[in-house]
């Protein structure tokens, strides 16, 4: 001990309790700035330089948190530098790459890929809402809704603006009819509130089927 510092594997010991295992790693359980913390470091292998994690209580405006965080090379014992990649909020929030999650989890980041997927296998990602609710996947550009995706109660799939007064675009009923423009299609296939520009529509009876283009001179009726 030294000053009441508790050193195993080395007489210096830095922290309240210190363990050291040759040059290559080193555990601290002390004080962090003014806060108890738990530092894992390991050698680079170049001179004094270390990387280190550090896991420590961190406030923000709901109260303590717990804080996951990193340190890039630095000298041994000077963890100034760290950077808070994960923290788990005190009502149970997570954040990555952010210390105030708004969200169960809330991923903030500076990269465009902020989020993947991958699996061996299929690879499923489940949103599952309670009893009578509708399940959203919502796009937002710099906090402004913009556009959301709804798997609505009553089996429908639906596309919505946010932007001109907000309204559906796009409704696919359960049963395959696609309304865009309406939210009943009624039992037609496509049905359409607004005007359409094609060049070419086929109309089959059997397969394969006849093949019509609107002409200049074609009677529509």
């Amino acid at each position: 001990t030294t000053f009441s510092n508790v050193g195993i594997g080395t007489t210096q010991p830095l922290r309240k309790f210190h363990i050291q295992d040759g040059t290559n790693m080193q555990i601290y359980l002390g004080i962090h700035g003014v806060d108890p913390a738990l530092i894992l470091s390991r050698w680079t292998g170049v001179g004094s330089n270390f990387q280190s994690s550090i896991v420590h209580p961190l406030w923000n405006a709901a109260g303590y948190g717990l804080a996951f965080s990193m340190v890039g090379t630095h000298t041994n014992d000077d963890f100034s530098s760290y950077s808070t990649k994960m923290y788990l909020a005190q009502e149970g929030n997570v954040g990555i790459g952010t210390t105030t999650p708004s969200h169960t989890l809330s991923i903030v980041g500076t990269q465009p890929d902020a989020l993947s997927v991958k699996s061996s296998s299929h690879s499923v990602i489940d949103i599952d809402s309670g009893i009578g609710l509708n399940s959203y996947v919502r796009f937002k550009n710099d906090g402004t809704s913009k556009w959301d995706v709804t798997s609505e109660t009553g089996g429908n799939f639906r596309i919505y603006d946010y932007s001109g007064g907000g309204g559906s675009r796009l409704v696919i009923t359960p049963g395959g009819n696609v309304g865009i423009g309406t939210t009943t299609p009624g039992s037609f296939k496509l049905a359409v509130n607004g005007k359409i520009w094609t060049q070419e529509v086929n109309v089959a009876m059997t397969n394969p089927g006849p093949d019509y283009v609107f002409e200049k001179d074609y009677d529509l009726l």
